[in-house]
């Protein structure tokens, strides 16, 4: 995902939205590259998913799409280096930045 042209703000609900680039087995590809879109930092900066995440929520994020993706109601959340991470089953991908991280500094 091309964090550039993928990724909206919504300013109003303090919200990132992204889709999900291409197939369910990226959806932690695309979590690192929004997350480090939106924190400016390189995505080899941030810390590895499966420390933040852990094996069990990085799969369910995956199967969310998989299993699910007609549904879209259903969905995953976890935190990622202080980001919730929120992904639907129609791909769409919610990042809301911690609290206490004013918009300069994200």
């Amino acid at each position: 995902m091309d964090g550039r042209e993928t990724l909206h703000y919504d300013a109003e609900t303090d919200t990132y939205w992204a889709r999900i680039a291409s197939h369910p087995d990226s959806v932690p590809i695309d979590v690192v590259s929004a997350v480090a879109t939106i924190s400016k930092t390189r995505p080899v900066e941030l810390p590895p998913v499966y420390h933040d995440i852990g094996p069990h929520e990085f799969e369910a994020l995956a199967d969310v799409t998989i299993t699910d993706a007609a549904l879209g109601e259903l969905y995953d959340s976890v935190t990622y280096a202080g980001y919730e991470v929120t992904v639907h089953g129609d791909g769409v991908i919610c990042i809301r930045p911690p609290p206490d991280k004013p918009p300069e500094e994200r």
